[in-house]
């Protein structure tokens, strides 16, 4: 066996850099693959150097949506972003730890149009230790009394598995006032300054957040939320519930479900055998024939490939491949999906009335119910109609889709 071809590098205390393949590639020594590329430079072991850089790049190299991580900087929209919050992801990313979440997290954050909260709910969260979730919302306290109901109008539910929303344009955007308008979410730091016989868990997605008081009191207002579990009302001067002392909370503990439903799909199905039985002919061909067939890459879909698919990549492959296939795709999580159709149906009303409320067309109500992301200012004059038609006052809940399957209930979200 032919000895690998030296490489050409250039070794300094803190930097290395080395040509493969005709291309140059640099190398810090914060980065977690230095050492070893040292090693393997200083014992001329050449065969491993290319392995290596390709190591270093997918460590270095992350995205999700329009997030981005390379080369040490994290970029939105191909701008490059310096925060608290993305020094955290780089850092997770050179230590090789999970930053799926936190890429998520930004991709909901820069969704706010709200610049104050932008650029203050990540430091807010560090300063409480307050957990992400695994689809970048964040989960925060919340007190209320003994029905479930909130402790201020007690008119709101906030059982598990409730989503509750109001118009976002009445949520108060004065930072000044820190008891005002809108729903509220806080850190363990306020529960002592607020009285309620049961203590709930509730999700956040940081694109809803409206505002952070500017008093350092660790609460906020939020147009949505949907409260995920109850905790135990215990004291909490000295720590956090054992709930909220994981750094990282899975929600989406679904994904079995959702590749059963995949691979269901009659499309998928054909794609994923078609795309096995071309591989297996492959193998055998370069069996057969040896470096003599050229390695080709054989596109396509596999189980393999779906087991290890996140979450959020599995939704994406279910919408796509659903919309031409029946049932229905699976519905989005609560704090992400269009809220008025469920909204409507838990007030028992119909198109026609809400449609009549808002003096617009109905067909112009149904197209927005059916739409992914339907404009803001849509969702708020929906939602206040259904209020006074349902003479609800202060905001809408219906459930999340979770919660009516295990109820026994068809889904609203999802149909």
């Amino acid at each position: 066996m032919a000895k690998a071809a030296a490489i050409p590098y250039v070794m300094q205390d803190n930097f290395v850099s080395v040509l493969v393949g005709g291309r140059p590639f640099q190398l810090l020594a914060s980065h977690p693959t230095f050492r070893r590329m040292v090693r393997a430079l200083k014992g001329r072991k050449w065969d491993r150097v290319p392995d290596l850089v390709n190591l270093a790049q997918s460590i270095s190299n992350r995205s999700h949506g329009n997030v981005e991580v390379r080369e040490g900087k994290v970029f939105y929209k191909g701008s490059e972003v310096d925060s608290s919050l993305t020094r955290m992801m780089v850092s997770l990313v050179e230590h090789e730890q999970p930053v799926t979440h936190m890429l998520r997290f930004m991709d909901n954050l820069y969704e706010n149009p709200n610049p104050r909260a932008i650029q203050g709910l990540y430091d807010f969260l560090q300063r409480y230790s307050m957990p992400i979730t695994d689809d970048g919302c964040f989960v925060a306290y919340k007190r209320v009394d003994g029905g479930y109901k909130d402790c201020h109008s007690h008119t709101i539910d906030n059982s598990v598995g409730t989503v509750n929303v109001m118009p976002r344009k009445d949520v108060d955007k004065d930072s000044a006032n820190v008891c005002s308008r809108g729903y509220h979410f806080c850190s363990r730091a306020y529960l002592t300054s607020f009285s309620g016989e049961h203590l709930m868990a509730i999700k956040v997605n940081p694109a809803d957040v409206d505002e952070i008081p500017e008093v350092d009191c660790g609460k906020g207002r939020t147009w949505r939320y949907e409260v995920i579990d109850e905790v135990p009302n215990q004291n909490y001067e000295k720590e956090d519930a054992e709930y909220f002392q994981r750094p990282l909370i899975a929600v989406g503990r679904d994904r079995k479900a959702l590749i059963k439903r995949l691979l269901a799909l009659s499309s998928v199905a054909r794609l994923v055998a078609r795309t096995e039985r071309d591989r297996a002919r492959y193998r055998r061909t370069r069996k057969r024939l040896g470096d003599n067939h050229p390695q080709v890459q054989v596109a396509g879909l596999t189980r393999q490939a779906l087991g290890k698919a996140s979450l959020g990549r599995l939704r994406q492959w279910y919408e796509r491949f659903a919309a031409d296939n029946p049932p229905a795709p699976a519905g989005r999580p609560a704090v992400f999906a269009n809220p008025t159709r469920p909204a409507r149906i838990a007030a028992g009303l119909n198109i026609v009335a809400v449609a009549n409320e808002m003096k617009v067309r109905p067909s112009d109500v149904y197209k927005q119910e059916k739409a992914e992301r339907p404009t803001q200012r849509f969702i708020d004059n929906y939602i206040a109609a259904v209020q006074r038609l349902s003479d609800a006052g202060y905001g809408v809940g219906f459930e999340s889709a979770k919660a009516q399957e295990k109820r026994g209930r068809p889904s609203v979200l999802a149909s």
